[in-house]
């Protein structure tokens, strides 16, 4: 499941080195995951797969993970959230948008999933195995998002209790992996009870 790589050590996207490094990026130079940037995804002592981005923003296909893996079975990163004992966690779609969490707000809560159709009841068992105060849905600010949102945030209320970020606190055009440390926080601070 894992190719030949380097570790990856720079800074990225806005996110910093030593946050690449904490979470253990890869870069992958040979194969069909040559000049991409990869994560692991450990859950339970278990590697489930990778999940590799191209570094090159020209490339079509901009994620690739190995044949066979299950993403509905994904929720990145739940190994360093239980690791961390984290009580509040934001749940994002993207692998970036977590880990921009990550970097700017010091702690692994941005837990993400991998797209709205992966999205899963394994994911709220996850979550729910964390023993969470509460869960932030943090939404893309377009259509998709927020229809992400109005599909997922009734799944998990019944189950734990469910914050959500109004479209009008998130900057227009960004998601979380874009986001600042102020922008990340006036985000949660504005966060509504889903009802």
């Amino acid at each position: 499941l894992v190719p030949p790589s380097t570790p990856f050590r720079e800074e990225y996207r806005g996110i910093s080195a030593s946050t690449y490094e904490l979470l253990d990026a890869r870069k992958c130079s040979v194969g069909r995951y040559a000049d991409r940037i990869f994560f692991k995804i450990e859950q339970d002592g278990k590697l489930l797969g990778i999940d590799a981005r191209a570094l090159n923003t020209e490339e079509k296909i901009k994620y690739l993970r190995p044949k066979g893996c299950n993403a509905k079975q994904w929720l990145y990163s739940l190994k360093h959230m239980r690791e961390y004992k984290v009580t509040r966690a934001v749940l994002v779609e993207g692998i970036f948008d977590s880990i921009n969490i990550f970097d700017k707000l010091g702690l692994p809560i941005g837990a993400s999933y991998f797209g709205t159709n992966n999205f899963s009841q394994e994911n709220i068992i996850q979550l729910l195995s964390l023993n969470l105060e509460y869960v932030v849905f943090l939404p893309d600010n377009d259509k998709a998002g927020l229809d992400a949102r109005d599909k997922i945030c009734p799944q998990i209320a019944p189950w734990l209790t469910t914050y959500y970020v109004p479209e009008e606190f998130i900057p227009e055009g960004k998601d979380a992996g874009d986001m600042s440390r102020e922008e990340l926080e006036y985000c949660l601070k504005n966060k509504v009870r889903f009802r």
